[in-house]
């Protein structure tokens, strides 16, 4: 289903809406409520019963930040969210921009190929984002996020194996209300928000439109010679509307729709151990820089042969949602559907010996409907159970030039004289299909007891046709720049045109029983057993060599990989403590892994193949806390109030089976990933004068400790990934009419100089992408 007429209409009809609000007169509210004296208590609604619950009250690991959060620390995305969450590590691919390297507890997906089905599901507003490349979703317009960890099989089903993200859209009001707010800052940041919400019909429909632009250059210097410029730019734009119909008080109806788009460059590449004097850990120069000086952090060299860095997403989502009380329960319909447009290419290795470049283009389109009942009959049981179905379409092509094979014939490539070094490109098209039935039940033993138990069935189908790297099955546009074009095609396979034409089903039941104790209203310590699953596939990135062995050995399936299972003990406590002043929140989980899925980089640079692999046994467990603490109110003037905000944790990770790369076994590695990670924050807020207006204050510091990449180590440990030390800050008025705020912010204050992904390919040369370095801003806010 292509969206470009729903698109047109919608921003036609929020536009002829927004022009209503605006000139329409009613009564508007404020959101930059004054901090309080208390640990605020969240209501969530990931438990998918018929009520929502206090965050606290729920037996699972979860961190739960407020639209109010996210402004005071300047979230923009959800990378930026999960430094508060113990054991996260959120962050984009190397090579491609805008694609999610998302991982809890130790466990993750590493490449940015549609193909990866994620490990930590993102769900926007109920509904299931398939690809990762739509799955950093912005905070704009956001009234919470839920970052739940450990396995979520039972209600959320597969590709939650370590986690789900639950963002909740901001829904209409049923009074008038416009919020306007304008961001300035480094590198030429200019971001612009307007949301406008109110009743359409009083008293039975209700509307909003939000929308959004950001725009920041890019921070990167480019050492090519000639007038280029530097590269990182981004240019953002983002609409989104809700309308909720309530024709009477026991049946509601929601319906939001989005459009995203994101333009400028593409990722950026940086080579490393090129002569590099930043903080990361390459310092010799490799032979084929040639650059006689050192390159800095942030530099790179790119003369835009044969295509200019660009990046141009599209991401279109709509959702219904409908709500219907029966007296006894909840009757609750979810349905979602999303396409995906992506184009993005980039000089992949950031050198003057241009050595490969790359480009790709991703076509997804995807469909789920989720029908459920949540029962309130009783006052000690309770009971959530219903259907799902999943269905997704996915087209992927990727094309790579090579500076060795500019002026030489490739297999797939028609022009013989190849003046750009095109080698012959992959396309692979996906069908996939999923249904699953789920329960879920809850039994209140007395007053200080409960059990909760529960499973989910889930079966799967996936179909593939795969024409693989550089065999010259696949044809598709020669002619730079590349940008807003495909063309790709299939012929020149031995299987009906194709390389591959293969498929697989799986099934799976993820149960889960949880035993729930509270001694009083202010504490819940509990026991838990849980199952995830995440579904196997095909890499679409898989090269010739996959043929070859399929020769040798027929019975060998080229770019399979199965299915991966996790089950899980946790051991949870969640109290309150001195009148809801301290909380502290202490997790404790082991987990048991059958056939992990492992993303492997063979080959050396020019011919690097990507595949996945299966482990047969691993485990991982660790220990998170959380600490949220009123240090104290009316401290140095009345109305004061200083709090302290605390995430740790610790994890260990290994494999209980041979784990073999290229004859090496590295069964004695540990994870890819942080085992420890540390947040505070610290906020103060004062009164300002006699009429209610104020100041708050907040400074954060996160820390991530290093670890080393995946695979054979290198000598010279450029493939070890440096600790991340990261320290922000900000001061905001709130005017006594409560209408206007003015926010300062830095972010990343100490120039903290590293690599949130690092690829080495040799002991002396690899890429890596810079994160941001030091950046200030100021943000205006308006309230009407």
């Amino acid at each position: 289903m292509k969206f470009g007429i729903f698109r047109a209409r919608t921003l036609s009809a929020a536009l002829s809406f927004l022009l209503s609000l605006v000139y329409a007169q009613g009564i508007f509210a404020d959101d930059h409520d004054a901090g309080s004296g208390l640990i605020e208590e969240i209501v969530v609604t990931s438990t998918k019963r018929a009520e929502g619950e206090v965050a606290q009250d729920i037996s699972r690991a979860a961190t739960v930040v407020s639209a109010d959060v996210i402004a005071m620390n300047n979230m923009v995305d959800l990378i930026d969210v999960s430094r508060m969450v113990p054991g996260a590590q959120f962050k984009e691919t190397s090579t491609f921009p805008g694609i999610q390297r998302f991982w809890l507890r130790q466990v993750g997906v590493t490449f940015s190929v549609p193909n990866f089905d994620p490990a930590v599901g993102v769900y926007q507003d109920g509904v299931f984002v398939a690809q990762n490349t739509a799955a950093i979703l912005d905070t704009f317009d956001q009234e919470s996020i839920e970052i739940l960890r450990g396995p979520q099989g039972t209600l959320f089903g597969r590709n939650t194996s370590v986690g789900a993200v639950l963002t909740r859209s901001k829904r209409p009001t049923d009074e008038y209300e416009l919020n306007a707010e304008v961001t300035y800052g480094s590198y030429s940041r200019t971001d612009y928000s307007l949301s406008v919400s109110g009743p359409i019909v009083e008293g039975t429909l209700n509307g909003k439109l939000a929308i959004m632009k950001r725009d920041r250059d890019g921070w990167v210097d480019n050492i090519a010679p000639g007038d280029l410029p530097k590269v990182g730019e981004i240019d953002m734009q983002h609409v989104k509307s809700a309308f909720v119909w309530t024709p009477n008080e026991d049946f509601d109806l929601t319906v939001l729709t989005e459009f995203y788009e994101r333009g400028g460059d593409g990722a950026i590449s940086v080579p490393l151990g090129t002569c590099d004097s930043g903080d990361g850990p390459g310092t010799g120069c490799h032979p084929l820089s040639g650059v006689a000086s050192e390159r800095r952090w942030g530099e790179l060299y790119d003369e835009g042969f044969p295509w200019g860095s660009h990046s141009d997403h599209e991401i279109e989502k709509f959702i219904v949602e409908a709500n219907w009380d029966l007296g006894h329960g909840v009757l609750t319909s979810v349905s979602g559907a999303i396409n995906v447009d992506v184009h993005s290419g980039s000089q992949f290795e950031g050198i003057e010996a241009f050595i490969i470049t790359t480009r790709l283009n991703i076509d997804q389109e995807q469909f789920s409907q989720e029908l459920r009942y949540a029962s309130t009959f009783s006052d000690t049981f309770d009971i959530t159970a219903g259907l799902y179905y999943f269905t997704q379409d996915l087209n992927y092509g990727e094309v790579r030039a090579q500076g060795s094979r500019v002026g030489r014939a490739q297999p797939g490539v028609s022009d013989p004289n190849n003046p750009f070094g095109i080698r012959a490109p992959t396309y692979d098209e996906l069908e996939h299909e999923s249904w699953a039935v789920f329960a879920e039940a809850r039994w209140i033993l007395n007053d200080q007891w409960s059990v909760i138990a529960g499973g989910r069935f889930t079966d799967e189908t996936k179909d593939v046709k795969m024409c693989l790297i550089y065999t010259g099955c696949a044809s598709g546009n020669e002619i730079p720049p590349f940008i807003g074009t495909s063309g790709w095609s299939a012929g020149g396979g031995a299987v009906d045109g194709w390389d591959i034409i293969d498929g697989e089903s799986w099934s799976a039941f993820s149960p889960k029983l949880v035993l729930e104790y509270r001694p009083d209203d202010n504490q819940l310590y509990y026991m838990s057993a849980t199952r995830g699953f995440r579904s196997g596939g095909f890499s679409f990135r898989a090269g010739a060599s996959e043929l070859g062995a399929q020769a040798a050995d027929p019975s060998f399936r080229p770019a399979f990989y199965d299915r991966e299972k996790v089950d899980q003990v946790e051991l949870g406590m969640k109290s309150d403590w001195l009148d809801n002043t301290l909380r502290t929140n202490i997790t404790y989980y082991y987990q048991w892994w059958d056939g992990i899925q492992r993303n492997l980089q063979e080959g050396p640079i020019g011919n690097i193949i990507q595949r996945t692999a299966n482990v047969e046994d691993s485990h991982t467990y660790g220990l998170e806390v959380e600490i949220n603490a009123i240090l104290g109110s009316d401290l140095w003037r009345d109305g004061d109030n200083l709090r302290l905000d605390i995430s740790a944790a610790h994890a260990e990770s290994g494999y209980d089976s041979a784990y073999v790369v290229g004859g090496n076994d590295l069964g004695e590695q540990q994870f890819a990933a942080p085992h420890q990670t540390a947040y505070v924050g610290l906020s103060y807020s004062h009164p300002v004068g006699t009429k209610g207006a104020e100041v708050r204050y907040r400074t954060s510091y996160y820390w991530q400790e290093s670890y080393r990449n995946e695979g054979n180590p290198r000598a010279t440990d450029i493939d070890v990934n440096l600790p991340i030390k990261l320290w922000d800050a900000s001061i905001q008025f709130n005017s006594s009419d409560g209408k206007w705020y003015a926010r300062a912010f830095g972010k990343n204050l100490s120039y903290h100089k590293y690599y949130s992904v690092q690829v080495p390919f040799a002991d002396s040369f690899g890429v890596g992408l810079p994160a941001a370095p030091r950046t200030y801003g100021m943000t205006l806010g308006y309230s009407y």
